[in-house]
Parts: structure tokens; sequence; C-alpha cells
């Protein structure tokens, strides 16, 4: 076998301080498989472990910041200080192969889950009509985010 790509295993510096063993990233994806509190489950962890082996960076899916930020069922959450012990024990798993990890934020905006975010009450940067989600079948209202709203989302 030839190596047609040679920088592609070759190290980056990915800032002054990070450096990443090769460029090969595992890519973020949604698993489903939080725990029904929003912490990391068993079979997460799992997940991360086997595939952070050999590559030179991961990036995990999207954790929620807000209550109201949710976007899908079983998706892990980080909105308040409960969750620390749940996301330490994910970031010791996703670097558990030795490369460094990048938490992805998320909040779903107009594409949430009427049902699974508090009252129902969908929130974005500005009022729409839309289809919530990939999953949906239905258009979902969103009203527009208030000031303090958007400073608690960005906190």
């Amino acid at each position: 076998m030839t190596n047609k790509h040679p920088s592609l295993f070759s190290p980056f510096m990915l800032t002054e301080k990070i450096k990443l063993r090769n460029r090969i990233v595992m890519a973020p994806m949604t698993t489903w498989s939080a725990n029904p509190d929003g912490t990391i489950s068993e079979q997460e962890l799992e997940f991360y472990k086997r595939r952070s082996q050999n590559v030179g960076l991961v990036i995990t899916g999207c954790t929620y910041v807000t209550p109201s930020g949710i976007g899908f069922t079983h998706e892990f959450a980080a909105y308040d200080d409960r969750f620390i012990n749940s996301l330490e024990k994910l970031a010791a798993a996703a670097k558990s192969g030795g490369a460094p990890a990048i938490l992805q934020i998320f909040h779903a905006g107009n594409k949430a889950i009427p049902e699974l975010v508090p009252n129902n009450d969908v929130i974005s940067a500005s009022a729409s009509n839309v289809k919530s989600g990939d999953f949906m079948k239905r258009v979902v209202q969103s009203r527009e985010m208030t000031e303090n709203e958007i400073q608690e989302t960005i906190r």
C-alpha cells in the first residue's frame, strides 16, 4: 500500500498549545443514547472509547446548553453544574485514545421539539413557523428570544 496522502497522517498544530498527532478527526455524531435525565450513559461512554483510538481529534455529539435548547430525545445536557460529573466522564472517554476532545455545544432554536422543552415554549433568534427538526411532521411556532434568554443561552 502506498501513502497517497502523507499529510493526513502528519501532526498538525491546532493552536499554539494543542498539537494533533494526525489530521484524522472523529466528526460529531449523535447517538441518541444519553440517559433520560440528560447525563451520559455507559453506552455513550463506550461509543467514544471505541472510536477515539488513533484519531488526531475527537468532536463530541452536541449537548444542549439550556433546558429550552434540547433538539432530540436522549441528547446529553450541559446546562448546569449537576452535569459536570457526567461530562467529565465523557471527556475521559473521548480522550482515552490520546487525542484532544472538543465538546460541541448546541441550542436547537426553532428546530426544538415542543414536548421536550419547558412549557412547550420553543424559542429562537426570530419568531417563525417551521417544520421542527427532521423527525417532525408538523409546523411549530417559535417565539423570539428575550434579551435575558439570549444572555442565559450564551453565558
